[in-house]
């Protein structure tokens, strides 16, 4: 068997992290979404209850609470 080389150059890798802890910070920001087709399947009582979930699984009521809350509990989350 051949002997095992490392193939990452450390001394280059320390550099690309010391170039990298300068960049300043990135701030990421994600969008929940949901999406029903109203009238489509159901109607939108149905769709917001969570009624007649054996045609399609939707209970938009419950995404709605859990959304709120989340933002309860968490003030610096936002929904704009």
């Amino acid at each position: 068997m051949a002997a095992c080389t490392p193939s990452v150059d450390l001394t280059q890798t320390i550099t690309d992290f010391a170039v990298f802890s300068q960049i300043p910070e990135l701030q990421v920001y994600m969008t929940p979404h949901t999406h029903d087709d109203v009238g489509w399947l159901k109607t939108v009582d149905e769709y917001y209850r969570g009624l007649r979930n054996d045609i399609q699984w939707a209970n938009v009521r419950s995404v709605i609470d859990s959304i709120v809350g989340g933002l309860i509990a968490n003030p610096y989350r936002r929904f704009t």
